[in-house]
């Protein structure tokens, strides 16, 4: 029994040591005060931002995350619906949005045994940026001008136990122009209004923010040369962002290899630059399209896996990497075509996954089933591709 105490009073001083002896090692539990089956047993924080956070489920890869979610206990004071932080922590709620949080999985999984470099441009109340981290992701520089959101994903950090692998800036980042080679233009103003940001469960009433300051792009785009994974969903700088990356790439003063992005103003000449002239493959995340839906069982609920008649420079995919269903852009598309695939989606914008990742890897049938067909296979009359793969 003293063993035992012992071996547990190293494993707290060594962890409060680790935190710079600012945080204590307490259970998890509910924010009731009950025990939740799934969560991690032990939090770096004294108790009061815990007691601010809500439970971010468990949901393959990602481990269970504590997110902070209001400034006082139990009032879900962020959001106008008092119930959102609930439901979402009940796993009752669309948010986080599936579509991207299976994207950055797709491309930060295993970031725990390699250095991944993440930006996320608009974290809002911070749950992408927290599965950033969850994922191992390292360094991670989260943007977000409403003040209140951003220090919420300073205190998540800090109950995380994930302090010292990046920063939160509270700011709008701006692109500036490549004739100012990156800086702003003087008449700029140098902050502006954070009050009227997209929130999830809705803006509370008469919520007063300070002015959020206004910060050029390249200061963020260029603490490093090399990013893994940037995401970007802003609800309008977008296409901005990324013409101003695009610059950066061809000056050969920036490397990106994958951006997720809701891609409000990405023009079909910036989509075709990106596509042919850098060699990005490019993907359309199924948000916002309507044909296909796929239940917890993986059925296709909308059209049962029938032809949706899509564009000819549209193929569909299935599970690739951890990304249930993905449009994939034809390599060779001309800026027309992407006249017409810019506006695909029913409502809002296209949301894109644009890598120089090879998400295709060859799948070789068992030579039982080439030498003994099935009369499925034999139906079916598939022509296995020479490199397992058929790219087009």
């Amino acid at each position: 029994m003293v063993r035992r105490t012992l071996t547990l009073l190293s494993v707290v001083s060594y962890t409060v040591a680790l935190q710079h002896a600012s945080a204590l090692l307490i259970h998890g539990r509910a924010v009731d005060g009950s025990k939740q089956p799934d969560e991690t047993t032990k939090y770096c924080d004294s108790g009061e931002i815990y007691e601010r956070s809500y439970l971010m489920p468990k949901r393959f890869p990602f481990p269970p995350i504590r997110l902070v979610m209001e400034t006082a206990s139990k009032t879900c004071d962020f959001y106008k619906d008092r119930d959102f932080c609930r439901a979402f922590s009940e796993d009752r709620n669309f948010e986080p949005e599936q579509h991207v949080k299976s994207a950055l999985a797709s491309f930060l999984d295993g970031c725990h045994s390699r250095e991944c470099a993440a930006i996320d441009l608009g974290g809002n109340n911070g749950w992408m940026s927290a599965y950033m981290y969850s994922l191992g992701a390292n360094p991670v520089y989260t943007v977000e001008p409403a003040a209140d959101l951003a220090q919420a994903l300073r205190d998540t950090i800090t109950l995380n136990c994930w302090k010292g692998r990046g920063e939160v800036i509270t700011g709008f980042a701006i692109a500036g122009s490549e004739s100012l080679n990156g800086a702003l233009p003087a008449w700029l103003p140098k902050n502006m209004p954070a009050d009227n940001g997209w929130r999830a469960g809705g803006r509370p009433e008469n919520l007063s923010l300070p002015l959020a300051p206004v910060i050029p792009l390249d200061d963020i785009l260029l603490k490093r040369p090399r990013w893994d994974l940037i995401k970007m969903d802003a609800d309008g700088p977008e296409g901005r962002w990324i013409t101003r990356i695009e610059q950066l790439l061809s000056a050969g003063k920036l490397d990106v290899r994958t951006l997720v992005v809701e891609g409000h103003e990405c023009s079909p000449e910036l989509m075709h630059r990106l596509q042919n002239h850098h060699g990005y493959d490019i993907y359309l995340l199924d948000m916002h399209i309507d044909k296909r839906f796929l239940n917890a069982q993986g059925i296709d609920v909308y059209s049962h896996f029938q032809d949706t008649h899509l564009p000819e420079f549209l193929t569909e995919m299935y599970g690739i990497r951890f990304m249930r269903h993905v449009y994939h852009f034809r390599s060779d598309m001309t800026k027309a075509q992407w006249g017409q695939a810019v506006p695909i989606t029913r409502t809002y914008d296209n949301q894109y996954v644009i890598t120089k990742e090879e998400l295709l890897e060859p799948q070789w049938e068992h030579p039982y089933a080439t030498a003994n067909p099935s009369p499925e296979r034999e139906k079916s009359r598939y022509a296995p591709p020479v490199d397992g793969i058929g790219r087009d």
